[in-house]
């Protein structure tokens, strides 16, 4: 006890950050929890009574609000691979490039939801966002003309369905689309609401929808077979094939997946090592 109280008793230097700790003016503002928080003043004057006398006064007066700094929209685009923020140019994606159109449309979609979603509380964020929405999708359209062999016109005009783009599919025998991302389609998030700042989980449409499709096909993506029983050969990790000279390591690269789907004589060749 008598050397826990001495501990309490020395004295503490802190290092203070100068880069994140400052005396600004709020107009200027600072960034705090991805937000910038900043005041904001209205010119426009308005004549109101107050104690029987005409004033005029201003409709907004250093009001506190919240916005989403320019510099993380850009890092948004850059780490997604959309293309150049500052430039609004669209560029294919290459990790959407080898999944399907319904994998590569959900997964898209799940990234800006989340986006939009951890920005709810920010003023004018929906405004705001048409200029990631341009680069996003010409990414998009641009990522599958280039998986299609096709033009980014011949694209939208087979994704066009009722003033919407949106992607077909079917599932059993019914027929289903989904709609791509876009702006009008969300809704104003009230301030008070839980869901605000919750994290996109994109994995889930790239991943197991995808492996039961290709194990559906009845196909062995190593040999070409298409009769027979199918198994499904995995690995941790893809780095583990950096260096893969197999042929079947070479497959599961150039496909970037973890997952190879083989009939069941190719894969018990393949753990025999022949």
């Amino acid at each position: 006890m008598t050397e826990v109280c001495s501990f309490l008793k020395q004295e503490v230097n802190l290092a203070i950050s100068k880069e994140k700790s400052a005396i600004r003016h709020s107009k200027k503002g600072v960034i705090f929890l991805g937000y910038e928080v900043r005041s904001y003043t209205n010119d426009k004057i308005k004549k109101i009574k107050v104690n029987g006398t005409h004033t005029n006064k201003r409709t907004v007066c250093e009001k506190m609000d919240l916005y989403v700094p320019e510099e993380k929209r850009e890092k948004f685009c850059t780490s997604k691979g959309y293309g150049i923020y500052r430039m609004s140019q669209a560029i294919r994606s290459a990790d959407l490039v080898r999944l399907s159109d319904l994998a590569s449309v959900s997964t898209s979609k799940a990234a800006m939801s989340g986006l939009a979603n951890s920005d709810a509380l920010a003023y004018e964020a929906k405004q705001k966002r048409n200029k990631l929405q341009y680069i996003w999708q010409g990414s998009l359209l641009r990522t599958l003309a280039d998986k299609h062999k096709t033009s980014v016109k011949k694209q939208i005009r087979r994704l066009r369905h009722q003033g919407d783009l949106v992607v077909k599919y079917r599932k059993g025998d019914e027929e289903r689309t989904r709609r791509v991302f876009s702006i009008k389609q969300l809704k104003k998030t009230p301030r008070t609401s839980n869901k605000v700042d919750l994290l996109p989980k994109t994995f889930g449409y790239s991943s197991g929808t995808e492996l039961l499709a290709r194990y559906n096909a009845q196909k062995c993506e190593y040999c070409g077979k298409e009769k027979g029983y199918f198994e499904v050969h995995h690995i941790r990790k893809l780095s583990d094939l950096k260096d893969g000279k197999e042929t079947w390591q070479k497959v599961m690269i150039a496909r970037r997946r973890k997952t190879v789907v083989l009939c069941v004589e190719c894969h018990d060749q393949l753990h025999a090592g022949t």
